[in-house]
């Protein structure tokens, strides 16, 4: 129906391409983009998306293919009580309204507009904005864009990888000057162990240690020791270790 329910969409952390399958991406013959923008006065917030079918393609089914649009703030902090404060990379702030794909046939172009308020507790320095286009019946996103307030959204590229097998990603952003977000999916269930080691192999950071679930799991690496003192600058890699699979990629983190 439309609908997209995901509980980054009231505040919760969680990068935004969780928001949709990446399981089921596949590139159609669409392309997406747009201007993502904010009156400060009005505190209105404008998405204007743009949709081209691509020459010589035809998409079938359309009024089954639905454009999603996420507004996240990146990064937030958080006060967690007894925690202390913590630091959430990419919140989703707001899912807008679904619109349907009418676009259909060679090179027809489709444009729209969608507002929203702006909550004053957003940094609006920080926000941006996420579309996919994603098949109502079996969730497969088609295409993607995303841009930075007052900006443009520039397509996204769909990542795939094999759902069967244990998978660790990039981190992102590397290098970094203080925080990185290290994402690994896991095909079922397994205990796992995520750590991050100097140029030495000596582990300064345990970040993950125990039993997961099957599917994606984010953490976010402050760049601070196991004693909680920022590391030096320098080549690190970080480790994945299931009950089957060892994985390790490097990151670089400047000061």
């Amino acid at each position: 129906d439309g609908t997209l329910s995901h509980s980054g969409a009231t505040g919760a952390p969680g990068e935004y391409q969780f928001l949709y399958d990446t399981q089921r991406a596949v590139p159609a013959d669409l392309s997406v983009g747009g201007l993502f923008f904010f009156e400060e006065q009005t505190s209105q917030g404008t998405v204007v998306i743009t949709v081209e079918v691509d020459p010589g393609a035809t998409i079938p089914d359309p009024q089954n293919v639905w454009i999603h649009t996420v507004i996240y703030e990146d990064p937030v902090q958080r006060c967690c009580g007894s925690g202390g404060n913590d630091i959430w990379p990419r919140v989703a702030r707001k899912l807008l309204p679904a619109t349907v794909l009418e676009a259909s046939q060679p090179g027809e172009l489709q444009t729209f507009e969608l507002n929203f308020l702006l909550d004053p507790t957003w940094n609006t320095k920080q926000l941006g904005g996420v579309v996919f286009i994603q098949r109502g019946t079996d969730r497969t996103v088609l295409a993607a864009a995303e841009g930075q307030v007052s900006g443009v959204l520039e397509p996204l590229p769909i990542s795939f990888f094999d759902a069967t097998r244990v998978n660790l990603f990039q981190n992102a952003p590397n290098p970094t000057r203080n925080r990185t977000q290290i994402d690994f999916f896991l095909p079922e269930a397994d205990d796992t162990s995520l750590r991050i080691l100097d140029a030495r192999g000596r582990v300064v950071r345990v970040l993950t240690d125990g039993p997961r679930t099957q599917g994606f799991h984010p953490f976010l690496w402050d760049g601070m020791d196991h004693l909680g003192r920022p590391v030096a600058a320098g080549m690190y890699v970080y480790v994945l270790e299931t009950s089957t699979d060892r994985l390790a990629k490097r990151l670089v983190i400047l000061r």
